[in-house]
């Protein structure tokens, strides 16, 4: 009979900064990586690093890297909001009352809307530019069902839109860039 999830996994783009993220950002403990070239179950060439984070009841948060597969796409059928991750806390008043609970807030704000650093697009800089990349063609997300999404006020989504469009001060913004894949 089975007793309890072992682990869900999802697919990851970096796994570096999905690592910073998970512990840094929500503050998941991280448990493990494993770096493979073949699937274990079918021993298919497919290179990728398997990464897991220890949740409270032991189960676990994993993620892959797969390093020469083209980027996910999204299922045309499924709506946005079906695809989600729902974490368990003690209770709602503990949740509400927690003072981690701004702090978590602070922190995703900060890395939102970071800066550059040593001269590289900063983990915020890389969400901005996914942010932007939906309110413009092909998506074109209304900028008002972009803020309630993201949690980033209408204002300054109109403001990267406009700088992304190249009204402010002439210069367009290189949103994104192709991924070069995972090396080991």
């Amino acid at each position: 009979m089975l007793q309890r999830l072992h682990h869900v996994a999802y697919r990851c783009l970096d796994a570096a900064e999905t690592v910073d993220f998970y512990t840094n950002v929500i503050g998941i403990k991280f448990a493990h990586a494993i770096s493979q070239d073949r699937v274990p179950s079918t021993q298919e060439f497919s290179p990728h690093l398997h990464i897991f984070f220890e949740l409270g009841d032991g189960s676990y948060l994993a993620f892959f890297e797969l390093a020469k597969a083209p980027p996910p796409q999204r299922d045309p059928n499924t709506p946005d909001w079906v695809r989600h991750l729902a974490l368990e806390v003690a209770d709602e008043a503990a949740l509400v009352e927690a003072p981690c609970v701004r702090e978590v807030a602070a922190r995703i704000r900060s890395r939102a809307l970071g800066a550059l650093e040593d001269g590289r697009s900063t983990y915020g800089q890389r969400v901005k530019d996914r942010v932007v990349a939906g309110l413009l063609p092909p998506e074109s997300s209304p900028v008002e069902d972009v803020s309630q999404k993201v949690g980033i006020s209408v204002a300054t989504l109109e403001r990267w839109r406009a700088e992304a469009l190249g009204h402010r001060d002439g210069a367009a913004l290189a949103l994104g860039s192709p991924r070069s894949g995972w090396k080991r």
